[in-house]
């Protein structure tokens, strides 16, 4: 990394959180998440965290992968999902984002490959499977989701190598 942009990213880290990255931090320091964090996923050039049962996102948003209904760049954490909302779950893709709520999946960002599971590309949070289908965890690649769901498992994306 050449020194300029060392530079460009300490100054970055120290303008965000207003502490200087020499110091240890804890990773929820960083962005000022709350302590009752549960799970963090990081895409391609975003990042959310599952927060008191709510979804917080940061970074990138070309593609609505945020969640926020907008594609602007959100440097700090932004509420998507109301804390309370019965969220236990996030995954995010290349440049999509799903999270489970209530026992269902939700997802929003890029859609080219159906990665979303709908067929729109939503940049709100969009129903994939109902609250109360039993979903336990959901994983998200660059151009596909699965979910977990009483012992098996649903997938839906690109599938060009089965």
């Amino acid at each position: 990394m050449k020194l300029r942009n060392l530079v460009a990213a300490i100054a970055t880290v120290v303008m965000f959180t207003g502490v200087s990255p020499l110091s240890p931090l804890k990773v929820s320091q960083a962005y000022a998440v709350n302590a009752d964090q549960i799970a963090v996923a990081a895409g391609n050039a975003h990042t959310c965290a599952v927060v008191s049962g709510g979804v917080k996102c940061w970074g990138a948003n070309n593609y609505g992968q945020l969640g926020n209904g907008t594609n602007d760049y959100k440097g700090a954490p932004t509420d998507i999902i109301a804390s309370g909302s019965g969220v236990t779950a996030i995954a995010a893709g290349q440049n999509h984002t799903c999270a489970v709520v209530s026992g269902g999946v939700k997802c929003w960002g890029l859609n080219n490959d159906g990665q979303i599971g709908t067929g729109s590309t939503p940049k709100l949070p969009t129903d994939v499977i109902p609250s109360s289908s039993g979903i336990t965890a959901v994983a998200a690649g660059a151009y596909h989701t699965c979910a977990v769901v009483s012992g098996g498992v649903k997938c839906w994306g690109r599938n060009i190598y089965g």
